[in-house]
């Protein structure tokens, strides 16, 4: 699976909007519900969960999504994961500025979980219900180093996490630019639940 996150901040009040895309090989989806015990078929259907052609993630597919994306909202910046990304960062049409490397170690992750922790005990996150984006929650596992830092840890994690590690890297981001423009869907009336 892959996943990109989208994190608006307010633009009245504390509530961060947030937008999820979640990818999945489009031949192999279905093997993967009784495999992963996941109700990726139900997800599919919901429009939470888009299947790539073929049987891998097909960034180019992607890509089309993120520079519709980039083109719809106005895009402070875009963290990503460097390991593997060159491909798509550099054809996704934002200025480097603009671009952030966001590393999945300790140093990154451990302020990024205490965003995502404080966001969610004081209710400040929107993400319309997204139950697939909840179950990766739930799957979620941190590990700590000696220090007391966090991250999560996609090898003790139960099932798919990809989807959450998006979101606490760009809440986390978000959270540096909450006093800057608003969030695109209060104009639109996305409704806060």
């Amino acid at each position: 699976m892959t996943a990109l996150v989208w994190v608006f901040p307010p633009v009245d009040g504390t509530v961060f909007d947030v937008v999820c895309r979640m990818w999945i090989p489009e031949e192999n989806w279905e093997e993967r519900v009784k495999r992963d015990r996941a109700p990726y078929d139900v997800w599919v259907r919901q429009g939470l969960l888009t299947p790539t052609p073929g049987n891998a993630v097909d960034y180019d597919f992607i890509l089309d999504q993120v520079q519709a994306d980039v083109k719809g909202f106005a895009v402070q910046e875009l963290a990503f994961d460097p390991w593997n990304a060159t491909s798509v960062t550099n054809k996704i049409g934002l200025p480097p500025e603009k671009l952030v490397e966001f590393r999945q170690g300790y140093a990154s992750m451990n302020p990024a979980m205490k965003v995502l922790e404080v966001a969610i005990q004081r209710r400040t996150l929107n993400h319309g219900g997204n139950a697939a984006l909840a179950w990766m929650a739930d799957n979620l596992v941190a590990s700590q180093d000696p220090a007391g830092n966090m991250k999560p840890d996609k090898a003790k994690s139960t099932e798919r996490i990809d989807g959450v590690v998006a979101l606490i890297m760009a809440l986390q981001r978000a959270t540096l630019h909450a006093v800057a423009a608003g969030s695109v869907y209060k104009s639109r009336g996305l409704r806060v639940l």
